[in-house]
C-alpha cells in the first residue's frame, strides 16, 4: 500500500510541475487515469478491506491535491475533465468514497469553469446511464448539476437545454433496474432531480424576454416528465413529492385545463420549437400533464401548491363538449401505460366519472354536434378504457370503468358513435368485451 501511494504522490507532483508544458501535462493525467484504473480494477476483482482502502486513500489524497491554493488554476481546469468520470466509478463503492467523491465535485465546482464542469456532467451521465443501475451513484452528479446551472453566466437556456435529456435518460434507465433494495435511493435521486428543477426556476428567475420564456417552457415539460417518472418508477407516490413538483406548474403558466385538455402542451411545444429527436427526452409528459391534473382530484393540498381550483375546471369541463373530448382524448395515455399503478387509474376513471355527471348532455347537446377531428382520439380512448375494463384487478374499478365507459359513448354524436363501437368491436380480441359494447348499443 505504501508502495502504491508513493507511486501516486510521484503522479501528482509531476502535474504540479507541468502547468506549462501542454504535452507533458497530458502525460501525467494519462498516468492519473491509468493509477486510478489499476485501483478500481483491484476493487471489482479483490473485493477486500485492503482494496477499499487504498481506494479510500487515493480519493482523499486527490481531494488534498486539488485542495491546494498554491496548485496553478491550469492543472486544476485539465483535471476537471477526467476526475468526475474517475470519482463516479467509486461512488456505488462505500458511503465513505461517496462522501469523498461529493467533495472532490464540490471542490471541482467551486474553482473551475461552470460550462466545461456542465459538459463534462452530462458526458458522464450519457456515458453511464446504461452501464451503472445503482441509483445512489447519480445523486452526487445530480447535485453537482444542480450548483453548475445556478453558477452559469450567459448562454441559460442553451446548456439547460444541454442538461436536461442527460438527466432524464438516467432516470429512465435506471427506473428500469429497480427493486425493494433501491426504491428509496431512486426517491432520493429523484429528489435530487427536483434540486435542478429549483435550480432552473432560479436562474429564470433573474433572466427576462426571450430566453424567460424558453426556460421556463423547458421546466414546465421537465416536471412533467419527473411527474410521470415517479409515478411509474416508485409505485403509490405520496402527497408531499407531488407537493414539490406542482409549486412549479403556476411558474411555468401550466393550469389544470391546459393541461388536462393539451393545450398548454401544444403552447410549450410551440414556444421550444424542437425537433422530435430533442422531444424524444420528454416522451412521458402527456402522462405527466394528466397525472398533474388528477393528483389535483386526489388532494386539495396539491390543487392549492398548483394555484388551481378544481371546481372551476370541472364546471369548464362539464359545460364544454368539446373540451371534454380533449380531455378524454388526454387521459388515456394514463389508463393506456402498463407502468403506470391500477391505484392512480382508478383516480383517473373517478375524475372522468366527475367530469361526466350532472346535465352535461342538456348544457351541450351533442346531435348537432361535430367531433370529426377528435374522432382519432376519443377511439384510442374508448380502446384505453376497455384495457382497464378487461384487466382491473378488482370487481369494484370494472363497475366504474364500464359506467364510465358508457359516459364517454353517450358523449359522442351518434352517428361518429356508430363508426367508433364498430371499429371496436371489429377490432377487439375480448369476447366478453364485444358483447357489452353490442349490449350497449342496442340500448341506445
Amino acid at each position: 500500500m505504501e508502495l502504491l501511494m508513493v507511486n501516486l504522490e510521484g503522479i501528482l507532483n509531476s502535474l504540479s510541475q507541468c502547468s506549462t508544458g501542454i504535452e507533458t501535462l497530458e502525460t501525467s493525467l494519462s498516468e492519473l487515469v491509468e493509477f486510478i484504473d489499476n485501483i478500481i480494477l483491484q476493487e471489482l476483482i479483490v473485493e477486500e478491506e485492503v482494496s477499499k482502502e487504498n481506494a479510500v486513500k487515493t480519493l482523499n489524497q486527490l481531494l488534498t491535491f486539488i485542495s491546494s491554493p498554491s496548485l496553478n488554476q491550469v492543472v486544476v481546469d485539465a483535471l476537471s475533465f477526467v476526475l468526475p468520470k474517475l470519482v463516479f466509478r467509486f461512488l456505488g463503492v462505500s458511503k465513505e468514497l461517496f462522501q469523498i467523491g461529493e467533495r472532490i465535485l464540490d471542490r471541482l465546482i467551486s474553482t473551475c469553469s461552470p460550462r466545461d464542469m456542465l459538459t463534462v456532467i452530462c458526458e458522464v451521465l450519457y456515458t453511464h446511464k446504461g452501464m451503472c443501475k445503482e441509483p445512489a451513484s447519480f445523486t452526487p452528479l445530480f447535485a453537482a448539476l444542480s450548483k453548475v446551472l445556478i453558477s452559469l453566466q450567459r448562454r441559460h437556456f442553451e446548456h439547460i437545454k444541454e442538461a436536461l435529456p442527460a438527466v432524464l435518460k438516467v432516470l429512465q434507465a435506471v427506473s428500469s433496474e429497480l427493486d425493494d433494495e433501491t426504491q428509496d435511493s431512486y426517491q432520493d435521486l429523484i429528489d435530487r432531480a427536483i434540486g435542478i428543477a429549483n435550480s432552473i426556476q432560479e436562474v429564470c428567475q433573474k433572466l427576462e424576454g426571450r430566453q424567460k420564456t424558453q426556460i421556463r417552457a423547458l421546466l414546465g415539460l421537465y416536471v412533467l416528465q419527473l411527474m410521470a417518472l415517479a409515478s411509474s418508477t416508485l409505485g403509490n407516490v405520496k402527497v408531499p413529492l407531488m407537493l414539490q413538483l406542482s409549486k412549479f406548474l403556476p411558474f411555468c403558466n401550466l393550469s389544470y385545463l391546459g393541461l388536462g385538455t393539451g393545450s398548454d402542451l401544444e403552447a410549450i411545444i410551440v414556444i421550444l420549437g424542437e425537433c422530435d429527436e430533442y422531444m424524444s427526452s420528454f416522451s412521458l409528459i402527456k402522462q405527466g400533464a394528466f397525472i398533474a391534473v388528477v393528483w389535483g382530484f386526489i388532494s386539495n393540498e396539491v390543487a392549492k401548491a398548483a394555484d388551481q381550483e378544481l371546481g372551476i375546471v370541472k364546471d369548464n369541463l362539464q359545460n364544454s363538449q368539446t373540451t371534454r373530448w380533449q380531455a378524454v382524448g388526454m387521459l388515456k395515455h394514463v389508463l393506456s401505460s402498463i407502468n403506470l399503478p391500477w391505484q392512480l387509474k382508478e383516480h383517473v376513471i373517478d375524475f372522468l366519472l366527475c367530469i361526466m355527471e350532472g346535465d352535461i348532455y342538456q348544457k351541450s347537446s351533442n346531435e348537432h354536434s361535430d367531433c370529426s377531428i377528435y374522432v382519432s382520439s376519443l377511439y384510442s380512448a374508448m380502446k384505453a378504457i376497455e384495457m382497464v375494463l378487461i384487466y382491473a384487478p378488482n370487481a369494484v374499478l370494472r363497475k366504474k370503468t364500464f359506467a364510465a365507459l358508457k359516459m364517454v359513448l353517450a358523449d359522442i354524436p351518434s352517428h361518429q358513435r356508430f363508426d367508433i363501437l364498430k371499429a371496436s368491436i371489429t377490432t377487439n380480441n375480448c369476447p366478453s368485451m364485444k358483447q357489452k359494447v353490442q349490449e350497449n348499443q342496442k340500448k341506445k
